[in-house]
């Protein structure tokens, strides 16, 4: 699985449209479809097409005949109503295996404080995917500021998804109510924030969050000792709290996890999000 992250706030402009974004990332491809035929016994696949992108003929998934493939500018043009209307600008695209799924990220302007010199922006991030596992879903994170960690929560409200289907684009208004369920997920989430950030901890609640992330079915003394080193020196954090043990594992995730190359494959569609949400989960039953 190859994953690519692009920075668009390196543009040195500021992104209010999703098809600028698209263009920016190399991702407003238009997705194709073709019959599928075996290559060796020339037999033709009747319930089955290939999808595919014809500027880099990459091959981006094989689906059923029922599934309609909805354009990425098309899935997501709804969002530029909302981004240039709440002071959001998209600020980041990530591609898997080509193109696969799509990811772009609108961010808020306007940061929100958790404590003093410790800001969080609001963010929404749009997926689509053409290898039949992915639909198009919207999804609500958290960016904090200090350390760039991105992060999660394993709410349900925290996700909106839509199905592949010919009816898909008629449904697309549905998703006009993203920024209402946003602000919804959003304002919770802050606010769950900042009582981790007054919640202190002391030596046998920092161990009772690290083994209740790694239990003895999956023990792993070098990631529990790194994360637990950064809940108190990775950057914006003092250990003090489980805002700070929280913050831990994120930047773990985000910042130090494995090797570079694949550190965003995990953070984003890996166990490295899983883990954040069981992280998030865990401070929240402990405040």
């Amino acid at each position: 699985m190859a994953v690519k992250k692009i920075d668009l706030s390196g543009t040195g402009k500021r992104i209010t449209s999703v098809e600028e974004a698209l263009e920016a990332s190399n991702l407003n491809f238009i997705t194709e479809q073709s019959e599928l035929m075996g290559a060796t016994n020339g037999i033709f696949a009747p319930n089955h097409k290939m999808l595919y992108r014809p500027d880099t003929n990459e091959v981006l998934g094989i689906v059923g005949n029922g599934y309609h493939p909805i354009q990425n500018s098309t899935a997501m043009a709804f969002m530029d109503a909302i981004v240039q209307k709440n002071n959001f600008a998209y600020t980041s695209a990530v591609s898997q295996d080509g193109g696969a799924v799509t990811v772009v990220t609108a961010q808020s302007a306007i940061p929100d404080t958790i404590r003093r010199g410790d800001d969080v922006c609001r963010e929404i991030k749009l997926i689509n995917g053409f290898n039949g596992k992915v639909g198009f879903s919207v999804e609500f994170s958290v960016l904090r500021v200090v350390c760039t960690n991105g992060l999660v929560s394993s709410e349900r409200e925290s996700i909106m998804r839509f199905k592949h289907t010919i009816k898909v684009q008629d449904r697309m208004a549905v998703a006009l109510r993203v920024f209402d369920q946003s602000v919804e997920f959003h304002d919770k989430f802050i606010q769950q924030s900042r009582i981790l950030a007054e919640k202190a901890v002391d030596h046998l609640m920092v161990e009772k969050f690290i083994n209740g992330l790694y239990t003895e079915a999956k023990q792993n003394d070098k990631k529990k000792e790194m994360i637990r080193d950064l809940a108190v020196t990775g950057k914006g954090n003092n250990g003090n709290t489980l805002w700070d043990l929280y913050n831990g594992v994120t930047e773990f995730v985000d910042h130090h996890y494995g090797k570079e190359e694949s550190r965003a494959e995990f953070a984003l569609f890996g166990a490295g999000h899983k883990l954040k949400e069981e992280a998030w989960d865990l401070a929240l039953s402990m405040a």
